[in-house]
């Protein structure tokens, strides 16, 4: 009997072990299991972050690429372009002041369709690359554009701003991405919108910049524009997220738009990108 016993009592030993051993490797394996999740995920992480990180830097490639472009072909609008057509408007100028077999009408159109063009060409030239965005400031510039855009009295332009010194704010990059921005968002009012009156705010608010624009146009679903967005919000949204900013966008159908674009101090502006 005492062998019996004690061969039973081995015996519930032995289970004991066998469950303990099992419950052990499954919890080993259940370890292993979150230990590699875990390190899958990292991994799914760090690729994820290397992916945005190469976005990021494929998008500001691809901007101060389009920017040393429209440097190069507005210098040589300026610079060549514009110093031929200046060349060609001297001479007629001269020769409608001399005895000419030129019929005198002839050359006063030829010399008014040059003339244009030269007005053509400053015009796009200044556009490309606005000499008062780089010898004065971003302000300077955007009261340049309000200026010319409301004594065409096509549409009212109105520009508002608390900004005196823009040197503790913005950097040249800064200047250049929000006057863009500003063009492409104008540009949308216009085209797009079918905008009378645009309002512009360019606030500092503690070292924080806000930037909103606001329009009286057509307006538009929010959904449809998220669900096809076209190269110039695109162009927009990249701009804002090289400057670290975030951007909201309202709007309803017939009750105009407004964009608004929160950029942070100009110490923290970019610092991920």
């Amino acid at each position: 009997m005492l062998n019996s016993s004690e061969s039973a009592e081995n015996i519930t030993i032995y289970i004991a072990l066998i469950l303990f051993a099992v419950i052990a490797l499954v919890l080993v394996i259940i370890l292993l299991f979150f230990v590699s999740r875990k390190k899958i995920v990292r991994e799914k992480m760090e690729s994820q972050e290397l992916k945005l990180r190469h976005k990021s830097d494929l998008i500001r490639y691809n901007i101060e690429t389009q920017e040393k472009e429209r440097h190069r072909i507005a210098e040589d609008l300026h610079d060549d372009v514009g110093s031929q057509l200046n060349l060609i408007s001297l001479g007629l100028h001269r020769i409608n002041k001399i005895e000419s077999t030129l019929d005198k009408e002839e050359t006063e159109a030829i010399l008014l369709i040059t003339e244009g063009v030269i007005d053509r060409v400053r015009s796009l030239s200044h556009d490309l690359l606005p000499p008062i965005l780089e010898k004065f400031g971003l302000v300077a510039a955007l009261e340049e554009v309000e200026f010319n855009y409301n004594k065409t009295n096509s549409i009212e332009l109105n520009f508002k701003t608390n900004i005196e010194n823009e040197e503790p704010i913005f950097d040249v990059n800064d200047r250049l991405y929000l006057y863009r921005i500003c063009q492409e968002l104008i540009q949308n009012s216009l085209k797009h919108g079918k905008a009378k009156l645009i309002r512009i705010s360019l606030l500092n608010k503690e070292g924080n910049v806000h930037l909103s624009i606001t329009d009286d146009g057509v307006g538009f679903d929010i959904d449809d524009l998220q669900s096809g967005k076209g190269m110039g919000l695109m162009n927009i949204e990249n701009r804002v997220e090289i400057l670290g900013g975030t951007m909201t966008i309202s709007s309803k159908l017939h009750e105009g738009s407004t964009f608004d674009i929160y950029l942070p101090k100009k110490a923290n502006r970019g610092k991920d990108n």
